[in-house]
């Protein structure tokens, strides 16, 4: 399983000096960034970025304003923006939420058969009995999750995206980062003779 992180791609930008001319005059503050306690500006264009494997230009709107986005699919694709901090430092691709107006860190996972995009969950999805609310650390980032009551850490359950644009909630093993759709077991009783 190969980890990809945003913050290796962002050293494949173009021309840093072009990049800050650009966002020094086209940041628009973001909003609803889930993960981020600071002030974050989200960059007009994505034309002189490295976009993603598998990314092309999308135009997005966003409060009100066409800005340029990424996407890997025209339909139920992920969005991408790009967004850093008020010096053009800090910078990197995030999720944007169209239907929820929300922005988290962009972070995959690579399995040998396919890639996995984590996603903040929204009220559609809810905590499967059993399991509390948490955060787990993933390449850097948090990421939110849910864990079994009693559990040590060995396995979570988190909310992500496959290539073919399923969204659905996953079992995560941390140890070998592995994901496996998360299918909720019957409570069966054992029968005793």
């Amino acid at each position: 399983i190969e980890v990809i992180s945003d913050e290796s791609k962002q050293d494949e930008a173009k021309s840093e000096e072009d990049i800050l001319a650009t966002f020094e005059l086209d940041g628009i503050e973001a909003s609803n960034v889930f993960g981020i306690d600071s002030k974050l500006y989200i960059w007009s264009s994505v034309q002189k970025l490295t976009l993603p494997s598998g990314f092309v230009d999308k135009q997005v709107m966003y409060n009100s304003e066409e800005i340029g986005g990424a996407t890997n699919s025209e339909d139920n694709g992920i969005i991408l923006l790009y967004l850093s901090d008020d010096s053009g430092e800090n910078a990197g691709y995030y999720v944007f939420d169209e239907k929820n107006d929300s922005l988290h860190p962009y972070v995959t996972v690579k399995s040998a058969s396919e890639s996995f995009t984590f996603l903040w969950p929204n009220e559609s999805v809810t905590v499967p009995d059993g399991y509390f609310e948490t955060f787990h650390t993933y390449d850097e980032v948090q990421i939110p999750a849910w864990m079994p009551e009693g559990s040590d850490g060995d396995v979570y359950l988190v909310y992500a995206q496959n290539d073919s644009g399923e969204k659905a909630v996953y079992q995560y093993i941390p140890k070998d980062k592995s994901l496996q759709r998360f299918i909720k077991q019957p409570n069966i009783q054992p029968v005793l003779g």
